[in-house]
């Protein structure tokens, strides 16, 4: 039976009716016609919906509601996402499985958008506007309505591994694709850290997608190359970009190694996009260069709506052979850590080294000394030896970049990370030991705030565990 034939009953096979969807859904050159674009964009909605939602409930005992799926703003998923249920490590696992899970769904969406807008004798590059939060909506309910265009161009279909041309051309076709690809992702970075101070769906999303869309696209518009070749053209536009930043002396290597695993998937969904736009767009038209001028507004302008940086707490623990009494003078104080040996700290992320205290009681002022500075910790709960809670009113950076240019300061190290308070609590074990609790509140500044949080839980958790451990040690030697 060969692909697509219906059984006697006029059913497709269940293989076969799999197979055309998969086509569908992942391929380039099948058209979408309004009924199907609305039947499996609802359907396939509404199960990554269902999925989602069960997981939410299982694992965070949350309810995962319409709302929280439809407009993903910073505080509605931070109020989903916290890590009360889960430790660090999980969560942050469950953030990048998150993130897998959503790539296909993003692909659908971008694909089967721009086919339908061919389909409806539209630019393809609109399907770039389903990635837009809010936006999203509103332009996939108008192609659901959009009419086919009668003797519309059937998309051209391609081999994956077609190349044409000799080196010399495609080696050309490839340096155009990057170096535009900087015109469109160094004004982004400018216009968003600079002038915007926002590190947030412009930078993160729009600019990687973009890069990949327009450098792929520059790179086959005269000929269809290997989609393995125009992807390799994508990765190359991120990478010549993150050189660019670091040569300039704008970013460090930390924060470009951060960003990596968020930026790479993106730029890589951009560049199948670019290929899919030059199935549909013969010859050297330049639309994205018209479509970004829309794009890039609605992208910061749907940043401010939805943003306020929303408060997380994280929280460690460690079991101290020591009663409370003697845990809670080396909270208060404590005298200098050996030199860190992780390699989080290594790098260059700030790592506590001592605390001394002025005073006692409400009111005291604890300075806890970091490699990057010192922070200043007044004190709000006096309760010995139980609890000792605190605000931040003032912070080091969070990290020393790493640069060819030595010391850098570009600004996230201002507002990426803020603390706002901690505590410690102290609590008797019935065998005369005591389990230590740290806690710090903080929020970010960067968005996508799961994906951010995710490693500021991280950090936070690796500064919690040393300096508990450097309590459990003294105090377990100050208790024989």
């Amino acid at each position: 039976m060969s692909e697509g034939h219906p059984t006697p009953s006029g059913e497709l096979a269940p293989e076969h009716w799999l197979r055309r969807r998969l086509n569908r859904w992942f391929g380039f050159s099948q058209e979408v016609t309004p009924t199907v674009y609305a039947r499996d964009g609802f359907s396939l909605m509404l199960l990554k919906y269902a999925c989602e939602a069960i997981i939410v409930g299982v694992l965070l005992g949350r309810f995962f509601s319409p709302l929280h799926f439809l407009i993903p703003s910073v505080i509605l998923r931070a109020e989903v996402f916290e890590a009360d249920r889960l430790s660090p490590t999980l969560m942050g696992l469950l953030i990048i499985c998150w993130g897998l899970w959503s790539l296909p769904f993003l692909w659908i969406a971008v694909s089967m958008s721009a086919r339908r807008a061919w389909d409806a004798g539209l630019s393809a590059w609109l399907g770039i506007m389903v990635l837009l939060p809010l936006v999203n909506l509103g332009v996939m309910c108008f192609l659901c309505l959009a009419p086919r265009r009668a003797g519309n161009r059937r998309l051209q279909d391609f081999h994956l591994a077609g190349t044409v041309g000799g080196k010399r051309t495609r080696l050309t076709d490839a340096l155009c694709g990057i170096l535009l690809a900087q015109v469109v992702g160094i004004p982004i970075f400018f216009m968003s850290v600079y002038w915007l101070s926002d590190y947030g769906l412009a930078l993160f999303m729009a600019a990687p997608f973009l890069m990949g869309a327009i450098s792929v696209y520059v790179f086959n518009r005269g000929r269809l190359y290997g989609v393995m070749e125009s992807l390799g053209v994508a990765l190359a536009a991120l990478a010549g970009g993150a050189v660019l930043l670091l040569m300039a002396a704008l970013e460090g290597v930390i924060c470009i190694l951060m960003a990596a695993p968020l930026m790479v998937p993106v730029v890589l969904i951009g560049g199948l996009f670019g290929l899919l736009v030059v199935a549909g767009t013969p010859g050297r038209r330049f639309e994205p260069f018209v479509l970004l001028s829309l794009v890039l507004p609605i992208a910061v302008g749907v940043d401010r709506m939805q943003w306020r940086a929303a408060e997380r707490v994280v929280e460690s623990a460690v079991i101290v052979d020591a009663a409370p009494e003697t845990v809670w003078e080396n909270v208060v104080s404590f005298p200098d850590l050996a030199p860190p040996s992780e390699w989080l700290f290594r790098l260059g992320i700030a790592a506590p080294m001592a605390a001394r205290i002025e005073g006692r009681g409400v009111g005291a002022i604890r300075y806890c000394e970091f490699t990057t500075g010192e922070f200043v910790e007044p004190i709000t709960v006096w309760d010995a030896p139980r609890r000792l809670a605190f605000d931040v009113t003032a912070q080091p950076h969070p990290m020393y970049e790493l640069s060819p240019f030595g010391h850098i300061h570009p600004p996230h190290l201002d507002n990426g990370l803020e603390c706002l308070r901690g505590e410690f609590r102290l609590i008797r074990l019935t065998d005369g030991r005591t389990r230590l609790e740290g806690r710090t509140w903080y929020r970010t500044q960067m968005v996508p705030a799961m994906y951010w949080s995710a490693w500021c839980d991280l950090i936070i958790h690796r500064v919690h565990h040393r300096v508990l451990e450097h309590v459990k040690t003294l105090s377990e030697r100050d208790g024989k």
